[in-house]
């Protein structure tokens, strides 16, 4: 028995997240967090399916990698 929690988290690394989060949140995924850039360097969202898996879709963003490393470090 669960303490009401997902019952697993995935990161998962995607060609385009706001495509496919939008296509998850019509398909009847829960959104959770929309697509926002990160300090780290990609794009990310948070859905949750309808069996309590939370998906944590991501995109690297091109061109992030210095502004990545300088954020990482604060």
């Amino acid at each position: 028995m669960g303490t009401g929690g997902p019952s697993v988290a995935l990161h998962v690394y995607v060609p385009d997240v706001d495509a496919l989060t939008a296509r998850a949140v019509a398909a009847g995924a829960e959104l959770l967090a929309p697509p926002a850039d990160m300090f780290y360097g990609a794009r990310q969202s948070m859905l949750r399916d309808p069996f309590g898996h939370v998906w944590i879709l991501l995109t690297p963003i091109t061109g992030a990698g210095a502004e990545a490393e300088a954020g990482a470090g604060a």
